[in-house]
């Protein structure tokens, strides 16, 4: 192995070990809205009539089935990724039936304009990541894009309830949507650390090797 790539090598671990740590003291930072009820709405984008008519709608499904879901909408994500904070959040506030873990969780960051739907287990083989990224691209995102979070988030709710209650067929109709699960930000921070390893191992190399006279 060439010199510098000998001494390069611990340096990739040490800065894999650092991106690790920020990433775990990051996560560790979280703060989460308290659970208040079926919509906690922490970004403030619905009004209390709109809250309202979504909390009946939960309740009433809920009442008659036992699967819980939750809408939350949040001010911002804090620096990480909705995939994190909304799996967290979803562990934070215990949500679906402990013995059957029948939860949803519909999570909204308008800061970042993002959305996604969190499954527990006992629910998670009729709502599949695939008809969640479907609900959300062909029911939710539209509306937002026209300023109408909560016809975008009453249409979200309607498609989950309709899919848990048994009527996916006309989900799966929809185009499918291709997962993207990929950061921006993650990816920036990977390419910004291979090219640091690269200008490093290449000023080694030049460091390392003589010079003819």
């Amino acid at each position: 192995m060439p010199r510098g790539a000998r001494l390069a090598f611990p340096l990739v671990l040490a800065l894999a070990a650092c991106v690790g740590l920020w990433a775990a003291a990051l996560a560790a930072e979280l703060s989460f809205p308290k659970l208040t009820g079926r919509v906690v709405d922490a970004a403030g984008i619905l009004t209390p009539e709109q809250r309202g008519t979504i909390e009946s709608k939960l309740k009433a499904y809920e009442d008659k089935t036992s699967d819980q879901v939750v809408v939350a909408t949040v001010p911002n994500l804090q620096g990480t990724t909705i995939e994190d904070y909304g799996n967290r959040l979803f562990r934070e506030w215990k949500i679906g039936q402990a013995k059957t873990n029948n939860g949803v969780l519909l999570i909204v960051a308008p800061a970042e304009r993002k959305v996604r739907i969190e499954v527990g287990y006992g629910v998670e083989g009729a709502l599949t990541d695939a008809l969640s990224r479907v609900i959300v691209a062909s029911a939710i995102t539209p509306r937002f894009k026209e300023g109408d979070f909560a016809g975008g988030i009453t249409a979200g709710v309607d498609g989950i309830l309709s899919i848990l209650a048994g009527d996916a067929e006309v989900w799966q109709r929809k185009p499918k949507v291709r997962a993207d699960e990929v950061d921006p930000t993650q990816v920036a921070l990977f390419i910004g650390l291979f090219l640091l390893v690269l200008f490093v191992a290449w000023r080694m190399n030049r460091g390392g090797g003589g010079r003819g006279g």
